[in-house]
Parts: structure tokens; C-alpha cells; sequence
């Protein structure tokens, strides 16, 4: 029998959520089930951690076990979860092959041969790319927020409030203290 473990992630963030570690291990069980595969372990978790890196404490601890015969197959629910960065990824999945285990997805099916590696590859650069567009995407968006003077995120500072369109307005209650604040600055006046 097909010896199997699962591994789940999710990223930082805040859209993202704890339950889809659960949802992806309910769909990789069920894969398993269906598959026959026996899951010889609880599923390895990383959770608010980016697949760009591999700096994932489960990741890696799978990762050693694969190298210590523990298993025979990782279930993912989908490339994704298992890396962003294109390297990582080539470079885990021939770790795992040198220790006699494959991976598999849930969602993405290749088969076998060549056609189906280049596939394979070609979602995880795919994965990557996307990464890297959303990081070109999100500078832009907030370079357009930041010269139009609405809040990029966070707390406004002190002696500011957001406006309905996320526009910095003056809190009258707060506004007398950073006035206060700037006129010493402007005497060379320090903290102490």
C-alpha cells in the first residue's frame, strides 16, 4: 500500500484564512481514500507562510522525513500550496524523487512522461510569475493611492482620520497636539 502524507499551507495575510488548512486537508483525505493510499502521519501545516520561501518549519521537517523513508507520496491540494518560487519547487521535488517519493495534487492531475513534467513545470513558473506580477501590481496600486493622498493601509498617524474614500482628514481633537509637537521640533527642542 501507497504510503501518504499530506501537507497544507496558507500566506500571510489579511484575506487569508485558518480554515483553508482545513479544507485543503479534507480534500487531500479524501484524494487518499480514493487513491487507497494509507496517510501514515498528521498532515504537515505551515500556516501565515509564504510559498515564495522555503523557510517553513512542516515544510522542512517533511522534506527530512521523505530523506528517512516515511513516506512514499505528499498530497497537496494544489502546486501552489507546496511553493511559489520555481527553484524550491524543482529543487524539493527532486529531494523528494532522490528519497523515492513523488508528489501529487489534488486539484492538478499530469499523469506521466514528459509531457506531464513539462506541465508540472509550467504551473510552478506560472505560480511564480504570478507572485512576482502581484508584487509589481500591488507597488503600483499603492504608489497611485499615496498620490492621490489616501491611506495605504494601517492606522492613520496621529492628527488624521480616514474620510469615506480613504482620504487623510485633520482630527480636530488630535490636530493642536501634533501642532505642538512640529513647533518644538521647529525650536530644536528634543524629547527629554
Amino acid at each position: 500500500m501507497t504510503r501518504a502524507v499530506i501537507y497544507a499551507r496558507y500566506s500571510p495575510g489579511p484575506n487569508q484564512k485558518e480554515e483553508s488548512i482545513e479544507a485543503q486537508v479534507y480534500a487531500c483525505r479524501k484524494y487518499c481514500q480514493d487513491k487507497d493510499y494509507a496517510v501514515v502521519r498528521q498532515p504537515y501545516t505551515d500556516e501565515k507562510k509564504s510559498g515564495a520561501s522555503d523557510d517553513r518549519v512542516a515544510f522542512r521537517q517533511m522534506i527530512r522525513d521523505a530523506k528517512a523513508g516515511i513516506f512514499d507520496v505528499v498530497v497537496v491540494h494544489k502546486i501552489d500550496r507546496w511553493a511559489r518560487d520555481r527553484y524550491d519547487d524543482a529543487f524539493y521535488k527532486r529531494e523528494l524523487s532522490r528519497a523515492g517519493a513523488r508528489r501529487e495534487s489534488v486539484v492538478e492531475t499530469f499523469g506521466t512522461g514528459p509531457a506531464a513534467e513539462l506541465t508540472e513545470n509550467i504551473i510552478a513558473d506560472i505560480s511564480d510569475y504570478f507572485l512576482d506580477n502581484l508584487r509589481v501590481e500591488t507597488k503600483k496600486g499603492l504608489a497611485v493611492k499615496a498620490r492621490q493622498a489616501r491611506s495605504c493601509g494601517g492606522r492613520p498617524p496621529l492628527g488624521y482620520d480616514l474620510d469615506a474614500e480613504g482620504h487623510y482628514a485633520i482630527n480636530e481633537l488630535e490636530a493642536p497636539v501634533v501642532r505642538i509637537i512640529f513647533t518644538m521640533y521647529d525650536q530644536s527642542r528634543t524629547y527629554s
